[in-house]
């Protein structure tokens, strides 16, 4: 039967403690390894501030320690190791947990995952990976360490704005749950790389973490690039879509109406058909602008931030003042047998053509149309 055995100790998540079960005296160096246990678990329970992210780090490190040392009295117990070598076992399982303070005390950065609430959560936790929390210290960071922070910022931003909240109202639960399953499995990978590159003494650890942040970068875009991109072309098609129907309808009406009952609607019918090539373009011109998107473009397929609403409105109207200055004669183009000017509204199908071509080329008309307008407003003040 031995002579001691393994209890639980209250004090914190783990503890334990050596005690005899037989009424034999126990020998000096039996006394020695419980009191030395004893004395190092009074020494881990102080973390300091449970709300200081070292603290948390300091739990992980402590964990491994208790493992350590639950393997030497578990082989004390057994009598599987002389007292004298698991008292010497002791004292180097502090030393351990000495260096694991100290080089906790110099980190500059703590990288810490965030479930839903905003909470930590604990290493070995179950809850999904919401955010990250990266703590800065008081400490000299590297020029490396530096620039993959900002890396690591940048990529946990995109990461949030492609899988964050559709607002789609028709998406079901399990497709939700779903998407909040593949950004929990990316933060969760991000917050690991995060910790080898930042946490890491070595600087090739900084090396190999960056390496690792590209790799990330290269799976999200080949897992979620292409649903990204229909995406948004579904959105914008569906709004290019309404536009030109509305367009064409406008069009029908004048040519019902005809030019008695209808005679100014009647005499513009053709920019119905202009705004309404317009809106195809404008569709056409994504696809041909962003055939194969970076990881940095996830995050904004548009360089101006426009909503596809906004951005379909604005480039009708851009194509109404062009339409307007062809209309007027003061702009002249030709192209082959096309010729601007006011006899090109005299063809829908004219109309239709430059509508087209005006959305395809939406960036150089915003240009055009802005430099004319400045070259106009300059003559009139004798510029």
């Amino acid at each position: 039967m031995p002579n001691f055995e393994l209890q639980d100790a209250p004090g914190f998540e783990g503890r334990f403690r050596v005690v005899p079960v037989v009424p034999l005296a126990p020998t000096e160096d039996e006394r020695l390894f419980v009191r030395r246990l004893e004395q190092l678990m009074d020494f881990l329970a102080d973390l300091g501030d449970p709300n200081d992210p070292l603290a948390r780090i300091k739990l992980a490190a402590r964990a491994d320690v208790l493992g350590r040392l639950r393997t030497v009295a578990t082989a004390f117990v057994a009598e599987q190791v002389a007292p004298a070598d698991a008292v010497r076992a002791i004292y180097v399982i502090q030393g351990r947990w000495q260096a694991a303070v100290d080089q906790i005390r110099e980190l500059p950065f703590a990288v810490e995952e965030l479930n839903a609430q905003g909470q930590v959560i604990p290493r070995g936790g179950t809850a999904p990976t919401c955010d990250l929390r990266i703590t800065v210290f008081n400490q000299p960071i590297g020029t490396a360490k530096l620039d993959f922070k900002v890396d690591v910022d940048r990529t946990l931003t995109i990461i949030k704005v492609v899988l964050g909240k559709s607002g789609a109202r028709w998406r079901t639960r399990s497709r939700n749950a779903y998407d909040k399953r593949r950004r929990a499995n990316y933060i969760h990978q991000l917050a690991g790389i995060a910790r080898v590159g930042l946490q890491g003494r070595e600087p090739s650890l900084t090396t190999l973490a960056s390496q690792s942040l590209l790799s990330l970068r290269q799976e999200f875009v080949a897992m979620e690039a292409g649903t990204v991109k229909n995406r948004y072309l579904r959105r914008l098609g569906w709004r290019c879509l309404v536009a030109a129907i509305l367009s064409g309808g406008g069009y029908y009406l004048c040519r019902v109406g005809g030019p008695v009952d209808w005679p100014v609607p009647y005499a513009f019918r053709n920019f119905f058909l202009l705004t309404a090539g317009t809106a195809v373009g404008t569709w056409l011109s994504f696809s041909l602008r962003r055939v194969i998107l970076t990881f940095l473009d996830l995050a904004a397929l548009e360089e101006d931030q426009m909503d596809p609403t906004n951005r379909v409105l604005f480039i009708i109207a851009l194509a109404s003042v062009v339409g307007l200055l062809f209309w007027a004669g003061a702009v002249s183009i030709g192209i082959g047998d096309f010729q601007s000017g006011p006899a090109i509204f005299r063809y829908g199908a004219w109309a239709l053509l430059m509508g087209l071509l005006l959305g395809i080329a939406e960036r150089a008309m915003a240009t055009a149309v802005s430099k004319r307008a400045t070259d106009f407003a300059g003559a009139i003040g004798g510029k």
